[in-house]
């Protein structure tokens, strides 16, 4: 990561799982000005200015514009974004200008043109794209990833334009798998791929301890000792038994809720891993960062703040942080679930008004009660029973569900899967030992 922000680095393409770090280290690229952001997602407060937000009425709308016409948007927002420079008026804002006037999109969209006015510039331009996840409908985002992905390889393989121009594209690792002829080519020496360890997961965790105002309060020998290592945190270079200890001395050794032991709970209700093995999972920082600062705040309130004896975080508390941390996180995904699934029913009249929305709120309910680890097959039958979408339509979902790790495979069962451990609450499908 830390490569990244170093000038003139060759990553082009940055790409992990959901709540991995992207948008992170696009917020901090801008706050050290290394880079312009051209495309942000819809909540992005902080290094949006000047950007286009996805799910705006401006981005939509020049969507629309566009015709759908994935080559002509990117090109075109590139085109707009480089007329930015030489203007007060915000990309938004040059959209909407251009809706109002009625402008064709593909004027705005020659690769030459582009070229033309690259030329004109006296720097080099570093261009940032996010929040691709959430910018078109489900049936349209491999197109459009895809065709920024032919826009970014057009820029790499023109001197002209390579040498004034890199875009910098962080990307959710599912869209970016067989996406054009030869992507792996294109993306030698140019990718960072967004990876969490168990290891560096809690390293992550012990820096936060000291930021959270109640803990430090109350724990300040750890936060102390954690503030004067700062160094070895930063770098990930603790153990994962060195964090753990560190840890387990602001939390209890076990959770009463299930009578967990509290090592077991940090090594594994943070990753996607269905099972024990946690060498093939991600870990999510985002979802620590959230139960970390919902736990503060919930101590900070509480009339029941601690056990063993009063040493250590009740660990009901570590409880209601984690299930709200997890809803929270469960209800983004199913927010980007509208985006990636498209869902089609078997008999057409069924639809109705039906929006993507509606169809995958129906089709997240239709797992409640289901068993885990479960026949793949045996699922789809399921499903399709208690949804009406057609077979196709839910195989795919399946499929895409799974590239975002919601899903794996069950090891030693041919053709049975089973749920990541975060999704098991969202979905509200229960286990079956055996």
């Amino acid at each position: 990561m830390e490569s990244l922000f170093v000038r003139g680095n060759p990553y082009t393409y940055v790409l992990g799982r959901k709540g991995t770090g992207k948008t992170r280290l696009l917020r901090e690229m801008v706050s050290r000005s290394l880079g312009t952001p051209l495309l942000v997602a819809s909540d992005e407060t902080e290094s949006g200015a000047g950007a286009l937000r996805s799910l705006s009425v401006e981005a939509t709308g020049w969507v629309e514009r566009c015709g759908f016409d994935a080559q002509d948007f990117w090109w075109s927002l590139l085109r707009l974004s480089l007329e930015q420079a030489t203007t007060s008026q915000s990309i938004e804002g040059r959209i909407r200008h251009h809706l109002s006037s009625g402008t064709d999109p593909k004027a705005l969209a020659d690769p030459i043109a582009v070229k033309e006015a690259l030329i004109r510039h006296s720097s080099r331009q570093v261009l940032l794209v996010d929040g691709l996840e959430t910018l078109v409908p489900a049936a349209s985002i491999r197109n459009f990833v895809s065709a920024l992905f032919n826009m970014l390889g057009t820029i790499q393989n023109d001197p002209a334009l390579s040498s004034r121009l890199i875009i910098r594209a962080f990307v959710r690792e599912d869209l970016a798998t067989d996406l054009v002829q030869n992507s792996e080519q294109q993306m030698e020496g140019r990718l960072l791929r967004l990876k969490w360890s168990a290891a560096s997961v809690l390293n992550f965790a012990v820096s936060r301890l000291p930021t959270l105002p109640w803990i430090r309060s109350h724990f300040r020998p750890v936060c102390e000792e954690i503030v004067e290592r700062t160094d070895e945190v930063a770098k990930g270079a603790l153990s994962e038994q060195e964090a753990t200890a560190l840890m387990l001395r602001v939390f209890p050794a076990r959770l009463r809720r299930n009578n967990l032991s509290t090592a077991t709970f940090l090594r594994l209700y943070f990753s996607d891993a269905g099972g024990d093995d946690t060498n093939k999972a991600t870990f999510y920082p985002r979802l620590y960062l959230t139960f970390l600062q919902k736990l503060d705040q919930l101590a900070s309130r509480s009339t029941d703040q601690f056990d063993e004896p009063k040493t250590r975080i009740a660990s009901g508390l570590l409880n209601r942080a984690y299930d709200e941390a997890s809803s929270e996180f469960i209800h983004e995904t199913k927010q980007e679930l509208t985006y990636l699934l498209s869902l089609e029913y078997d008999d057409p009249s069924a639809d109705g008004d039906s929006s993507d929305s509606a169809n995958v709120t129906k089709f997240i309910a239709a797992f409640d009660g289901l068993s885990t680890p479960f026949e793949h097959e045996a699922l789809v039958v399921q499903l399709r029973e208690r949804t009406l979408f057609t077979e196709k339509s839910i195989r795919d979902s399946l499929q895409r569900m799974k590239a975002i790790r919601m899903f794996e495979d069950r090891p030693g069962y041919g053709g049975w899967w089973r749920v990541g451990q975060i999704y098991k609450m969202g979905l509200r499908m229960k286990y079956v030992r055996g």
